[in-house]
């Protein structure tokens, strides 16, 4: 709001108008951020923000140990179940499933991965905005600033 001394104050009469609070620079007086009245939370938003606060720590523990758990079955099946593929009692069944179950959990890991290592982007859309082109959107943002 330093320029707020700028603009006209459409009600001069009204005492809550922010502009009837600005000092000699240009500042609102700090009577005005100290008379502030706080609305008054309720238990439910307090308790949704707990929520929101409880969400944001399990939900990405809960996504690390699901990448874990897929990680040490992964690691369990390939080097506890190797005599379905070696050995006297091995068989090419044996053989498809152990082979099966490897390459689903592997796959399983993978996409579990994959949000971590995205692709880079093919390329940026930049925009370019000319006040010659655009006069009420800069006229705008002259009022706004």
């Amino acid at each position: 709001m330093f320029l707020a001394h700028l603009i006209p104050n459409p009600h001069p009469e009204n005492k809550f108008s922010p502009l009837n609070k600005l000092n000699s620079e240009g500042n609102l007086k700090k009577e005005r951020a100290n008379n502030f009245l706080r609305p008054k939370s309720t238990i439910a938003y307090r308790l949704g923000f707990i929520g929101v606060i409880v969400a944001l720590v399990v939900i990405p523990a809960l996504y690390l140990a699901l990448v874990g758990v897929s990680l040490m079955l992964l690691y369990l099946h390939v080097t506890g179940n190797m005599q379905w593929i070696m050995g006297n009692q091995a068989t090419v069944a044996k053989s498809i499933a152990y082979l099966g179950i490897t390459g689903a959990l592997s796959l399983w890991w993978g996409f579990l991965l994959r949000p971590w290592f995205p692709r880079p982007r093919a390329g940026s859309l930049e925009m370019a905005i000319n006040p010659l082109d655009e006069p009420k959107f800069f006229t705008f943002i002259q009022q706004i600033c």
